[in-house]
């Protein structure tokens, strides 16, 4: 493994001060080559001045172009663009442009553009504009990407599509929804509201994404039997803009209910859906309001009674031999703070 990795970045290495040199451009594609390592191979020591239609690279490989197919067992390495499939077990490194299909089995690095897909165990990278999908740990497009990004980590200077990971993030986001736990975005939504309810009587909310979808984390109290109560939840929801003014917001979350401090209870989860109408007061704070559609579920027992929470009525209940199920309508206000 040590060996392969030594290799992978030696040929790294090596196509960087290739990419440097100005070199004369890229003849018409031939046939085929066969290379054992660079400049062992049918193209010889001027390989990178040569693509390929079908390119097989043993060991690894430095070549102009693609148009067609490329194949190698650690790593392929292309100075000019790329058309069609390229496959390696280690790593892909193309200083020009690419379309169709890049997969390796650790990074893809496309200095220039690509266009289709992107499939890397670790880590996707494009230095340009660029479009299509990007599947691997980490997920990064220097420029603009209108397509899809699926990873741990995802990044775009630009985005217009999709983002789904743990972490996303775009210095500009047009026409975008993020997916996942932490959405950092620096023309996104981000607020702070304070709401209170039938049930949940003081409720702190951290709001973070985009206007189309965002992450919730919620922290409250809750009254039980003349005590106070910690709550702490997670959610997702979309704000919907009617003009300067008006909007509505339609947030989903779950919440768990800490009683008697025991963070390590049974099931004691209250389920919100909220509707709120916004009415901004200033350009930075808004007015909050609507209905709730609760559902608490629950294996605690108290006193010989299912429940840590002091439920107003109820529309809807289901007991069973171990828990509880509650469903009602409240309603809640706040203020939101924009930041």
């Amino acid at each position: 493994m040590y060996k392969i990795l030594i290799i992978n970045i030696l040929a790294l290495i090596y196509s960087i001060s290739l990419f440097a040199q100005e070199a004369d451009s890229i003849r018409k594609p031939v046939l085929a080559q066969v290379s054992f390592f660079y400049p062992v191979g049918s193209n010889g020591v001027k390989s990178y001045e040569k693509s390929n239609h079908f390119s097989l690279n043993i060991i690894y490989g430095v070549n102009g172009g693609v148009k067609g197919t490329e194949v190698g067992s650690i790593c392929n390495i292309n100075k000019g663009n790329v058309a069609g499939v390229q496959v390696a077990g280690v790593a892909n490194v193309n200083k020009g442009n690419s379309v169709g299909s890049i997969i390796a089995g650790i990074s893809n690095v496309n200095t220039g553009s690509f266009a289709g897909s992107m499939i890397a165990g670790i880590v996707n990278y494009a230095g340009q504009k660029s479009g299509g999908v990007q599947v691997a740990a980490i997920n990064m497009v220097a420029d603009s990407l209108q397509g899809v990004q699926v990873g741990v980590v995802n990044y775009a200077k630009q985005l217009r599509g999709v983002q789904l990971g743990v972490i996303n993030m775009a210095s500009s986001c047009d026409d975008c929804i993020p997916i996942g736990l932490i959405n950092i975005f620096k023309n996104g939504f981000h607020a702070i509201e304070l709401t209170s309810g039938e049930l949940v009587y003081a409720n702190l909310q951290y709001k973070v994404g985009v206007d189309r979808f965002y992450n919730i984390f919620k922290v409250g109290i809750t009254p039980f039997r003349d005590e106070m109560h910690f709550s702490y939840g997670f959610g997702i929801g979309s704000l919907f803009k009617l003009n300067d003014r008006h909007g509505f917001s339609i947030d989903l979350s779950s919440n768990a209910i800490v009683f008697d401090k025991k963070w390590d209870s049974d099931l004691n989860l209250l389920n919100k859906a909220d509707l709120n109408y916004r009415f901004n007061i200033s350009g930075n704070i808004a007015f909050v309001a609507g209905p709730t559609f609760n559902l608490y579920i629950t294996k605690e027992v108290v006193d010989g009674q299912y429940g840590t929470v002091d439920i107003p009525y109820s529309l809807y209940e289901h007991q069973w031999r171990r828990g509880k199920l509650t469903g009602w309508i409240g309603f809640n206000a706040g203020i939101s703070f924009v930041l």
